[in-house]
This record gives structure tokens, sequence and C-alpha cells, in this order.
């Protein structure tokens, strides 16, 4: 019988993970017992590595587990320096949040003052992993008052959290200048140093973890900001922190262990939750309140009473998790801080991260690598394909088929082989060598030898067409599957429309969506043929916050009023197709998906008054807020206008969401695209929306909504010209799996 292993507090599981770790432990080579002592806890019959594996969720109890080879400090060049190329971004982005706080402070402006304040900061935290390694600069920037014999009234106090202290205090605008003055060159300062700044592998391999920790303890106690409250922005700036530095370790971390799962799983809960409590605050950040302090001072200090001398790993903390007064926020957000701590220092190590020297010599830095977002990696696998609710990426292309295979048998094969290049495309690969000379390449090699993943991904959909009598699958056809006929004012082309098959091809950067449309054909020509296809791009984030929503190309905010994807049972009553009920029972867990191809007639828009555009829509065009709102995220409360005086009966907002209890079932989740594809015959601009759109029920949902909208105003300055129908299966359950298995069952 296996014995559990003793409760062992969370602030000992932390360091004894770290302990074990940097001790080289994980899962591939054994070293031999002589020559590799038991590490022990003070305090406990645990060894290190017993601990460690508890905090890692993984069983004991079956004897000694083997340890990994410790990686080689140059392992990390690499990482390091994609992490530099992230941070020097976010640096390049401080002097302009701080030159609009300076000129919101000499103009009088608190509001504006405040909110360009909140921006440097989460600035500044989203660096991360460079924290530690910035020294006095560092505090010169984000020192808090505990640092100081004489506390906010110190004059050596100073930085972000000296005007926060005045701008959230009352202190009249024009006497905090010097402060901002004084940040500025600082900030001006940081921007050459956070590209060669040096960052000792252990200590980078260490970071995750820490910034979350950071933000478990200060942050999301409300004790960082103290008097603007900012805790949740900078807890959502930390997970941005820690996603970037995890992205840079995911090549060392692939096949040594599997704790990296779960950490990611928790990240995009955490990420969900705050996105959750923003949008139940209006789309703004609830304030925290506490008093000043917290660990990153508290590490100050011990790191000058060292003399500067490097941090270790610890066994204790003093008081991580007393008397958090946000425990109940943090309840509701359905996450166990501790566990994903534990979790994310547990998955540095089951890779063998922390055994890297903990000395490193001096070397000059590498130059930057590549763009550390190429790094993303989207399951294929899973429950629901993705590309449906996970975040849309910047670039698109979505190509429909014709199915030409001359039997059911090789259809299968051509639909195994898309999922198959799909998964290996998803999750980036390297090119192997060739065996003969000439033997044609088995890559384009668009991308070079290393394809990175780029947060690609590749979602399967089958038209109406492919439920024909060519391959005996009538009768599987999935119940809400149709032909998409036009509504009275579409003008649609059939050569775009339709098809057998859609395939959506996402990723970060053009180079990978083409790359990967041209992998994925080449398997199967023999059994689909191109009908038709088009790209999309996505506007960039172009603020004021991290939330708003980017623009189409009339010039408004687009995909505002889209339900949370973090809410399953939300999904499950407008998304997820569910067993029984009359459906074919290899359709549940997919989704019926609606694009079509909208032209929109700029030249003709362009021409309209702005006031009429935005009656049109019923929301501002610069914020997004609903009219009479000023909040992108605010609730048009129509309630309150019953005749439109405010926003229009027929305005476009209105007509496709009331926002009235019988029209909630009808919602529809939003992942649209712009598209341009440059001048048609007459001279006009070709452009307009990739309206893409997964719903439980076409006709209950996108079909009723395009009905409420026949006879708006916006009606003259759109055309939908293509488009149709879609089924996306759930989604392959492993790599001997594929998308649509159900239909040969």
């Amino acid at each position: 019988m296996t014995r559990p292993l003793p409760r062992i507090p969370a602030a000992v599981l932390l360091g004894a993970a770290l302990a074990a770790l940097a001790a080289g432990c994980g899962a591939a080579k054994r070293a031999p017992a002589p020559t590799r002592p038991v590490i022990r806890l003070a305090g406990t019959s645990a060894s290190a590595q017993a601990v460690a594996d508890a905090a890692a969720q993984k069983p004991t109890g079956a004897g000694a587990r083997s340890e990994l080879v410790p990686l080689p400090a140059r392992a990390f060049d690499a990482p390091v320096a994609r992490y530099r190329a992230y941070a020097g971004r976010q640096a390049d982005a401080m002097p302009r949040a701080v030159a609009r706080l300076d000129a919101a402070l000499r103009q009088g402006d608190r509001s504006a003052a405040q909110a360009a304040w909140l921006d440097a900061y989460a600035r500044y935290l989203r660096l991360g992993a460079a924290y530690g390694a910035l020294g006095p600069l560092d505090e010169a920037i984000d020192g808090t008052p505990g640092d100081l014999a004489g506390g906010v009234r110190d004059p050596r106090f100073s930085g972000l959290h000296r005007i926060e202290y005045g701008l959230w205090r009352g202190a009249p605008p024009a006497t905090l200048l010097p402060w901002t003055e004084r940040l500025a060159g600082d900030v001006t300062r940081l921007r050459r140093v956070v590209r060669t700044v040096a960052i000792p592998p252990l200590d980078y391999a260490t970071r995750a973890h820490e910034i979350l920790e950071d933000a478990q303890r200060d942050m999301l106690s409300g004790r960082a900001a103290p008097w603007s409250g900012a805790g949740l922005l900078a807890t959502a700036a930390s997970l941005d922190a820690t996603e970037a530095v995890i992205g840079t370790l995911r090549p060392l971390l692939d096949g040594r262990g599997d704790a990296l799962a779960p950490v990611q799983t928790d990240m995009a809960q955490l990420t969900r939750a705050l996105a959750v409590v923003r949008r139940a605050h209006g789309g703004a950040w609830p304030p925290l309140r506490a008093e000043p302090g917290g660990a990153r001072a508290r590490r100050r200090r011990a790191r000058r009473a060292a003399g500067g001398a490097r941090r270790r790993p610890r066994l204790a903390r003093d008081d991580a998790d007393a008397g958090d007064p946000h425990d109940q926020g943090a309840g509701q957000m359905s996450l166990d801080r501790r566990a994903f701590l534990l979790r994310s220092a547990a998955t540095l190590g089951a890779g063998g991260l922390l055994g890297a020297a903990e000395a490193h010599a001096a070397e000059a830095p590498s130059p930057d690598g590549a763009d550390p977002g190429l790094d993303v990696r989207i399951p294929f696998d899973g429950d629901h394909q993705a590309g449906i609710i996970t975040p849309a990426p910047e670039q698109a292309t979505f190509v429909a088929l014709d199915a030409i295979a001359p039997d059911r048998s090789t259809l299968a094969i051509g639909l195994q082989a898309l999922s198959s290049r799909a998964r290996e495309l998803t999750q980036g690969s390297t090119i192997p060598a060739r065996l003969e000379v000439d033997d044609p390449p088995v890559d384009s090699g668009t991308l070079g030898t290393t394809i990175a993943p780029d947060a690609l991904t590749v979602t399967i959909a089958f038209g109406a067409s492919l439920f024909d009598d060519r391959y005996g699958l009538a009768r599987r056809r999935p119940a809400g599957l149709t032909r998409m006929e036009p509504f009275p004012h579409d003008d649609l082309d059939p050569a775009q429309c339709h098809g057998d098959v859609l395939l959506q091809v996402c990723a970060q950067h053009r180079d990978t969506v083409a790359h990967a449309v041209r992998e994925l054909l080449r398997p199967v020509r023999g059994a689909f043929a191109l009908r038709w296809t088009i790209d999309g791009f996505q506007g960039a984030h172009r603020g004021p916050t991290a939330d708003s929503s980017r623009r189409n190309l009339f010039g408004f905010r687009d995909g505002t009023g889209n339900p949370d994807v973090g809410d399953a049972d939300l999904m499950r009553r407008l998304l997820w197709v569910g067993a029984g009920g009359g459906a074919q029972a290899w359709t549940a867990g997919g989704t019926y998906q609606v694009l079509r191809t909208i032209r929109m007639h700029v030249e003709f828009w362009d021409r309209v008054g702005l006031r009429e555009q935005e009656n049109m829509i019923g929301r501002t065009r610069d914020s997004g807020a609903p009219l009479g709102g000023t909040d992108e995220y605010e609730d048009p409360r129509y309630a309150l206008d019953p005749s439109g005086v405010r926003i229009p009966l027929d305005a476009h907002i209105r007509r496709s969401n009331p926002r009235t209890q019988a029209t909630a079932e009808q919602r529809i989740l939003r992942r649209g695209y712009n598209f341009h594809r440059g001048f048609d015959s007459a001279g006009q601009l070709d452009m307009g929306l990739v309206f893409v759109a997964f719903n439980q029920d076409v006709g209950r949902q996108f079909a009723t909504i395009q009905r409420r909208l026949d006879d708006e105003p916006m009606i003259d300055y759109v055309t939908p010209v293509g488009g149709g129908y879609f089924f996306a299966p759930r989604g392959a359950r492993g790599a001997a799996d594929w998308v649509g298995s159900g239909l040969f069952a």
C-alpha cells in the first residue's frame, strides 16, 4: 500500500521543488545512488525529490524516479535572447506612456494622468524576468517606500509609486512634474539596459513562477499598488510576463517531463477568470486596497543586506498567504493559486531547467533571436477543435475544398491526412534532412529549417454538400447543416460560396499561414480540389487598453458583444452541439460555423457624416462605447431608451443583440477578419469583412439575427458576396484520431 506524503505547507513545497530541481531532478537518466545523496527537508521525513513530485502532482510511492541530465548554461542563451527582444518591446513603449503622463499633468488632467500611469505601470510589470537583474534602476522606477527609512516622505522615494502616491492622494498635478521628468530619464536608460542585461540561467529558470508568486502575494492582495488599487491590472500584466518567459523556455521543456500541461491549463483558467472580473466591472479593473509593502521590497532589502548576492531557493516564507484581504475574490476565480505556483515551479524542474550551472561565465550577449511569439503553441487535439474559442491570431486564410476522392475510403484517408499534417504544423517541427540529393524536399522551406508553431490553428469543417450520395454519408448529415441560401440583400457569387470542406488556418504571421495552407494541401491533392479561398487580417492592438477590441475597415471596433468563452455553461447553451435530442451521436462537441464574405463599400461610407455613421452602428467610433456611454464594454441599457433617442431603434448593435431575455439564447460567437483584395474592375476598393460566427443552431441564432438586420441602415454600405454554412466536428482525441473520424465509425 502506498503511503501518502505528510501534509506540508505550500511555502515548504515551493522551496522543496526548487531545491530538488536545482539538483537536476527530472525523468530521464538515472544517476547512481552513491553519487547523488538524498536531499531531505528540514522538519519533515520526505525527500526533496518526493516533495517536488507531489508539487508536480506526480504519482508517489512507486520507487525512485530517474533523473534528468542537467542542462548546460549555454542552453539558455536562445531563450534569454528571445526574452530580451520581448522585454525591449515593452521598454520601448514606456517612454510614450510617460510622455502622456507628463502632458496630462501639465494640463492638470488628473484622470488622463492616472490612465497614463496605469499604462506605464503595466508595461513595466510585463518586463517580468528582468526586474531582479536591473538593480538600482529597478528601484528607481518601481521602488516602494517600504525600502526607505522615511517612508513616503523620504526624499529618495521616487519613480512610479511616488507619482502614484500623489495622483491618488490628491496632490496638485503640477507638483508631480519633477518626479515624472526623473522617471522619463530612468525609462530612457531602461530601453538601453534591458536589451543587454545579464540574466543567469538559474535566475531565469526560476523567474516564471516568481513573477506570479509576487502577483499572488503583493498584487492580488493590493499591496503592490496601494493608492491606485491597480492589483488586478498588475496581476494581468504579470501573467503576460509569465507567459512570455515560459514561451521562451518551452523548447527546453519539450520531452523533459509532463508538468507543463497543467501549468498551461491553470494559466488559461487565470486568464479567463481575470477577463470575467473585468467584464463584470464594465471593462475596468476594480480597485484593490491594502497597505504598501510587499515581497519585492523585502527581496531588495535582503539583497542589499547580502551584498548583492544571488538569490537562492528558499525553504520557507514568512507570511506568503497570511491575511490576504482578497481571498474571497480569488475564490470566485475558481483557481487554487498555491497549486498553480507549485506546478509552475515543478514544471521548470520536471524539465531539469534548474540543473543549469549556478555559475555562468561572462559571455558576450547573444544577438536577439526570433520573435518569442513564434513559440506560442496551441494544441491541435482536444475536446473541441482549436480556432473556435482560442484567441484569434493576427492572420487567417479560409480555404473551401471540393471532394474529388473516387470513393469513401479515399475520402477518409484524405481527411485523416489533413488532421495528421495539421497536428505536425501546429506543434512545430524541424525539417528532416533529405535522404537523397534528387529527392523532392519534404517541406517547401519557406519558413526555414525550423517550423515554429506561431499560434497556428487549423479548424476543419464540413459543408452540406459532403453529405450527398457520393460517399454514402447522407444519413450522417448533422441535423442543422443546410446550404446557405441568399438573404434579401445578398449578391452571392457561386464561385465564392459553399464547399465540401472548409479549412480555417490562423496564425500570428502571414508567412506561417501561407506555409501551412501549402503544406496541408500537398498530401491531399488526390482527395480534394480548391474551390475558393480568401485571406484575412486583424487590425493591430491600438489601445487604449489591452482589452480594447480591434477595428474593422469602417473604423469601428468589432466583436465587443461576444459571449464569454470562459463560461462553460454558456458555451454549452450557445456553441456546442450536445448529445441526444435528435442530433447525430458523432456531432456531439462540435459547432456550426457560418462564414460570410461581406464587401464593404468604403468609398460610399467615407462620404457619410460621422454622427450618421455612429447612429447606424450605435457606438461612438473612437471609444467603441454605446452612444451615451463612456466605455466599450458598458451595457447599452436599452430599457432606459425605449424610443431610441440615444441609440436609434434600427442601430446595428440594437438589432443584432437586443439584450432581452427572449434573445439571450440567440447570441453567436464571432471571429471576424478584415480582407483587402485590391480593386475591382470598376476601380473600387475590394475590401471588407470575413464574417465568421460559431453557434449551436444556425436557424435559432445566426439566421434569426440576420433577419432582424434585413432593413437596418447598414444594408446600403455592405454586400455579402460569398461564404457558406459548415459543421466543425469535435476535436481529435490524440495522434491515432482525426477530425471527422466519427463520420466513418
